[in-house]
């Protein structure tokens, strides 16, 4: 086998790996249950949710892009979002991407990356929470620390 064998053997998996996700998720999206009264009752963000019928959450997943985007230079694989189905565990993709959005679509809501925490010493990192315990009162942010 050349090279170029190999990598065209390699992209196949992948696509069909993402094609057998796509289908497990349009599945869980046939069988899923929403209690619209529970989605109502949070308003913001999600009180348009019950407004969306199977078919459009179906339609949503079927179009999506499932390549490589950069949001705010945050590269995010559109295929990586899929594994939201069932009693899955969300991946860092699936949060950095809500988080994200939610940025977009709130102007009050900020979004900071906790990544650069784990490199400070323990007196900077008291420092940065300390920093920013005056948000949480004013606007329920939620310490990643």
């Amino acid at each position: 086998m050349t090279q170029d064998q190999l990598t065209v053997m390699e992209i196949i998996v992948g696509v069909k790996k993402t094609l057998r996700e796509i289908g497990f998720t349009l599945d869980w999206i046939e069988e899923a249950t929403w209690d619209d009264a529970d989605i109502a009752a949070v308003h913001v963000p999600f009180g348009d949710e019950s407004k969306l019928s199977k078919a459009d959450r179906k339609g949503a997943v079927v179009t999506m892009s499932l390549g490589t985007k950069y949001v705010d230079g945050e590269a995010t694989s559109g295929a990586s979002l899929l594994v939201y189905w069932e009693d899955m565990w969300l991946n860092l993709s699936c949060m950095i991407t809500g988080m994200v959005y939610l940025r977009h679509a709130y102007k009050d809501i900020g979004v900071i990356n906790p990544s650069f925490y784990q490199s400070q010493t323990p007196a900077d990192q008291i420092n940065w929470r300390l920093r920013f315990d005056h948000l949480r009162s004013r606007t329920g942010a939620l310490s990643m620390f």
